[in-house]
């Protein structure tokens, strides 16, 4: 039984890649602007650009996926159509004129971010044997696994500090403020509502926002300028034996076990991106 399920799931995944290549052969994408998607860690990222790398020329496609790859997100920009990953976004303004990209983003509920980015890690992590996380260097994945829940979010190690502060705490505003992953705005625990504005500004300049709820009017937003159609759900990836639970609500169940009021506390640490979410969904409805 359990090898006809296997090889059911096995022809399922065949046509439906057969499906999106005759797709493209039928409504081929067209690249009348370059494409720069800011993919935020735990939104469906993955998702989105395995639907682009399907659809565009691999020498199309910037090879820099990561801000620390290389010094700039965007090297030898003028080679390439499509860019997209965890980049920095500060250089878009200099390299680019602005008519002629489409930039875009994906947002999520900032409790259900991070407690998916924790449960992903420590997944991650506990599939790995210790002496090969040593040897490659995976700190932040030794430090979860070395630490309770408490002492991984408020660590007195200044590289996790900075490690949790810079992917952690409030990161859509410190994201959208600086338009970089490392922060520089000093200290982790003060946002000025001078700074929460900037970031609001900044993230409305976009092309198009996103919500990881509804992905529909993203792939109607991408067909109506691209000219083929986008199918994100069909081509999920990266989803973990939890799909359909709240994210926070298991991370929370976690965390209270540990120590009675220990996820509120957590949730301070995105008290900013929660305002900031919110009003960026009020927003883009105002736009529609």
């Amino acid at each position: 039984m359990n090898q006809n399920i296997f090889i059911l799931r096995m022809l399922s995944k065949i046509l439906s890649r057969a499906s999106i290549i005759l797709e493209n052969i039928i409504m081929p994408i067209q690249l009348n602007k370059k494409i720069i998607f800011l993919h935020i860690p735990k939104t469906a990222g993955l998702s989105i650009h395995n639907v682009f790398q399907s659809k565009i020329s691999k020498s199309k496609i910037s090879p820099i996926n990561v801000y620390d790859q290389d010094r700039s997100s965007f090297k030898d920009s003028h080679k390439y159509s499509y860019f997209g990953g965890h980049i920095n976004w500060d250089e878009v303004d200099d390299l680019f004129k602005r008519d002629e990209i489409f930039i875009f983003t994906v947002l999520r509920d900032p409790q259900e971010r991070l407690a998916s980015f924790y449960l992903y890690l420590k997944k991650e992590a506990e599939e790995f044997e210790m002496e090969y996380l040593k040897n490659n260097n995976k700190t932040g994945m030794i430090h979860l696994l070395n630490n309770s829940i408490e002492d991984y979010f408020f660590p007195n190690d200044i590289k996790m500090k900075n490690f949790i502060g810079d992917m952690y705490r409030d990161f859509y505003v410190r994201f959208f403020l600086q338009k970089t992953y490392r922060t520089k705005i000093g200290n982790f625990s003060y946002i000025s509502p001078k700074q929460k504005l900037k970031a609001i500004k900044n993230i409305m300049s976009l092309d198009y926002i996103g919500f990881i709820e509804n992905l529909g009017p993203l792939e109607s937003k991408l067909q109506s300028e691209f000219k083929t159609s986008f199918n994100f759900s069909r081509n999920k990836i990266n989803i973990n034996d939890m799909q359909g639970s709240s994210k926070w609500q298991i991370f929370k169940e976690m965390a209270e076990k540990e120590r009675a009021g220990l996820s509120d506390d957590i949730k301070e640490l995105i008290k900013n991106d929660l305002h900031f979410y919110k009003e960026v969904k009020l927003l883009t409805k105002e736009l529609i």
